[in-house]
Parts: C-alpha cells; sequence; structure tokens
C-alpha cells in the first residue's frame, strides 16, 4: 500500500508540474535556418515549388526508407495544391501550397494529424546574394497547453533543426547539380510575372 501511495504522489506532482509549466510556457515557436546555394534563382524556386522537386530533397523520406505514402492533389506547383504523406515513423499529415511570390518565396500550410495534430506556417524565401542565392527556411507555428510544457524539454529548434538543416544541404546539392537545369513545369499563367498569389 506504502508503494501505491508513494507512486500516487510522484504521478500527482508530475500532473501539477506539466499543468504549471503548461501555463507558463510558451505556446509559440520558430524554426529557422539559411543556406546560400549557387544557382540560378528561378532553379532554386521551382526546386521548392514543385512537389515533385520537393520530394529529391525534403529530409524526412528517409526515416521511413521508402515506405512513406505521398499523394498529390490539384496542380504542381500552383496555390491550394496538397501533398499528403503517411509514413511509420514520419507520421500523416499534409502541406498545402498557400502563398506563392514567383521567384521569390513559397508559403505552406503544414498540418500534422498524427502522432499529434499541430498547424503550421513555413516559409522558404529565395534572395539574390553574393555566392548565388540566400534561402531561408521558416516555420511558425504554436503549441496548444499542455503540449507546451513538452518544448521546455525539448525545443521546436532543436527537434527538427537539424532536419532543416539537411533538407537544405539537399537542396543546394540537387540545385547546384546538372539534373538541376531540366525543364521544370511553367508557372500557370495566373500567377503573372513579380506577382504574389495567396490562397483564398
Amino acid at each position: 500500500m506504502k508503494v501505491l501511495k508513494v507512486i500516487g504522489i510522484v504521478i500527482a506532482v508530475l500532473v501539477v508540474a506539466v499543468v504549471v509549466i503548461g501555463l507558463i510556457a510558451p505556446k509559440e515557436y520558430t524554426v529557422s535556418r539559411s543556406i546560400t546555394i549557387n544557382a540560378p534563382q528561378d532553379v532554386v524556386y521551382n526546386n521548392v515549388r514543385l512537389f515533385e522537386n520537393f520530394n529529391k530533397w525534403e529530409p524526412w523520406g528517409k526515416y521511413d526508407e521508402g515506405k512513406t505514402e505521398v499523394t498529390l492533389e490539384g496542380t504542381d506547383g500552383a496555390v491550394g495544391t496538397k501533398r499528403s504523406w503517411k509514413g511509420p515513423k514520419t507520421g500523416e499529415g499534409s502541406m498545402t501550397i498557400k502563398a506563392l511570390e514567383e521567384n521569390k518565396s513559397v508559403t505552406w500550410d503544414l498540418a500534422f494529424l498524427k502522432p499529434y495534430e499541430s498547424h503550421s506556417d513555413v516559409t522558404v524565401s529565395v534572395t539574390p546574394a553574393d555566392g548565388g542565392q540566400k534561402v531561408d527556411w521558416v516555420m511558425h507555428g504554436n503549441m496548444t497547453f499542455p503540449f507546451n510544457a513538452m518544448g521546455v524539454f525539448m525545443p521546436m529548434d532543436k527537434m527538427i533543426g537539424k532536419d532543416f538543416e539537411n533538407g537544405l544541404a539537399n537542396l543546394k546539392s540537387v540545385s547546384e547539380s546538372a539534373s538541376a537545369t531540366a525543364p521544370t513545369a511553367s508557372v500557370p499563367a495566373s500567377e503573372g510575372a513579380d506577382s504574389t498569389v495567396v490562397a483564398n
């Protein structure tokens, strides 16, 4: 009985600790990484904009060892196009193109369904710089209570920051390789030159 009582007290203390930490811990998070790529701006942009090309450099597919199921809804590279995935280790979720600024940036609405639910905005921007193109990959989102308490011990930046770094390194390799010069799908006419397209 004493053992059960001690276990009960420990559990109660842990629950109270999680609640207290959850009440004071930040609910918002931002993860950001950058790299310079020696390739034309449109090549880098299209490697980000087109999901067909995104599949070549994203860093998470390797975790499922080729067992990730990926589906695409809509016209690749256009606002509203949705890429969904389901894998034994990567879980289940989707990313939908939310906004496009031609040759400059792509913004996705990222939704995780499993192993937990969350939403975040992800933007990859391409800016001319010395040595090529400066690429910034930024994710901003919220962790609801009490899951935000986990962020104190496992910050989102440490959880996925390395994946961002690996993904950008892959993007650099793909963009700078000879295969990156192959023709890619054209930007839909509705997106026009120097225009910004945003999903409703």
